[in-house]
């Protein structure tokens, strides 16, 4: 089930500078019937092909990815500004692709005219502490002083390093004794740093830290590991696999739960707190239709519990897009095709 769901296909290899899965390892080769095969047969994730696609600066493979099989054009155009394609990028964007996660990618790659252009094209955007993150996690060292010399967070700029295991550019930061060491874990772990996160742990972080962390990266091999080593909150795994989108192994921990409405209401007002609204009906859709009715209680329950506990109001991006608990089930219910 795993294997034809996803789950193992589109898990990144330790160790990759650009964390790519086996299928998106094989677009970045140019390896198109390599990674259309895992796409077509094993369900490999199209978003993350297409990003490697443009990674290599193949827009053809791309384009066909994103009109055809719904790549998210947001991801693309990122990773076309990381490396420099900047033609691409704007193409992107006058298609709807969003600036900000474009200036992101530029900073990751390090170019930074491109970042203060997309800054002076978009008055009142400012964002230092998330530029300086995916500076530091491109591990352009340069840009990142930059924007420390500009008031950049340096916790921002010490996830970014970690995630990316540059443990020596993290130890240059100035108020390096003051980091979290559970900050660093999480980050190191998400990025598949483990080597780094042994010497965290042996440093004091958390292991269920480590765990959500790799469970949000997708090493879950390694979040297996730590689950058979020690005593894991099964609750910090499922939110780190809700925020990478690993929801065939939120699946698994479901099925593994003792009290399942409990572990959804938990895991919907998780991706609730933390905006990440619409991942919900990729979630919902990873459970097979004989399950709905269960995950329409939880998630109905994990709706009201997290509006009366978070004080959701107009202004929350959840709310005030217009939509409430129904409509969203309605839209899910609609468009509901449980893989088999």
């Amino acid at each position: 089930m795993l294997i034809a769901q996803g789950a193992i296909i589109d898990i990144p290899k330790v160790g990759d500078p650009f964390c790519l899965t086996p299928a998106a390892k094989l677009a970045y080769e140019d390896d198109k019937d390599s990674s259309e095969f895992l796409r077509e047969h094993f369900f490999a994730d199209a978003t993350k092909i297409a990003a490697a696609a443009a990674l290599a600066s193949n827009k053809s493979y791309a384009e066909i990815l994103r009109e055809y099989y719904d790549a998210d054009i947001h991801c693309i155009a990122e990773a076309a500004a990381r490396v420099g394609n900047e033609e691409y990028a704007e193409e992107l964007r006058g298609k709807g692709a969003s600036f900000v996660m474009i200036a992101f990618g530029a900073a990751r790659g390090g170019f930074s005219d491109y970042v203060e252009k997309l800054k002076e094209e978009n008055p009142g955007w400012e964002d230092p502490n998330t530029l300086s993150y995916y500076a530091a996690l491109g591990e352009q060292e340069t840009y990142v002083n930059q924007l420390l010399n500009n008031g950049a967070d340096e916790m921002m700029v010490s996830c970014g390093y970690a995630r990316a295991g540059r443990s020596d550019l993290i130890a240059q930061l100035q108020y390096v004794d003051s980091i979290d060491v559970n900050i660093l874990a999480l980050a190191a772990a998400a990025g598949g740093q483990f080597e780094y996160v042994e010497t965290l742990l042996s440093q004091g972080a958390d292991v269920n830290i480590v765990a959500k962390g790799a469970a949000e990266g997708g090493y879950l091999s390694y979040v297996e590991k730590l689950r058979r080593e020690n005593d894991i909150n099964v609750y910090m795994i499922a939110h780190g696999a809700a925020k990478g989108g690993y929801y065939s192994y939120l699946e698994k921990l479901w099925e593994e739960a003792s009290d399942r409405l409990e572990f959804i209401n938990d895991v919907v007002k998780f991706v609730l707190c933390t905006e990440l609204i619409t991942k919900m009906s990729q979630l919902i859709a990873c459970l097979s239709s004989c399950r709905l009715e269960l995950f329409r209680a939880g998630f109905l329950e994990g709706c009201i519990n997290s509006a009366e506990e978070s004080h959701y109001s107009s202004s929350c991006s959840f709310f005030s897009s217009g939509l409430n608990s129904n409509d969203i089930l309605e839209r899910v219910d609609g468009a509901y095709n449980p893989v088999r």
